[in-house]
């Protein structure tokens, strides 16, 4: 797993690093409490911290469960449905 940063049209205010996890070419998807339209999870680590956060979560090979984190997982964005999911997270301590 690696991070990269994002640096796309929508960018987050107060200027703070949002970055996609991905895993080889597979990009990653951050799926779960949203809680509405426009809001953005943030991590309170680093994007080199953060992949070392990552737990199995015993289901699909890269299905992640994020230590301290849980109301979120990361699987790939191809496995979403009609979950509330962002690819581009807040990381930063």
């Amino acid at each position: 797993f690696r991070m990269e940063q994002y640096s796309g049209l929508d960018q987050a205010a107060n200027n703070l690093d949002r970055c996609a996890l991905l895993y080889g070419p597979v990009l990653m998807a951050c799926v779960g409490q949203l809680r509405g339209p426009g809001c953005i999870p943030r991590f309170n680590a680093s994007p080199e911290e953060l992949p070392a956060l990552l737990r199995s979560t015993g289901g699909r090979p890269l299905d992640r469960a994020v230590e301290g984190f849980p109301d979120y997982t990361y699987k790939p964005y191809w496995e979403v449905t009609n979950e509330m999911f962002t690819c581009f997270p807040i990381v930063e301590p």
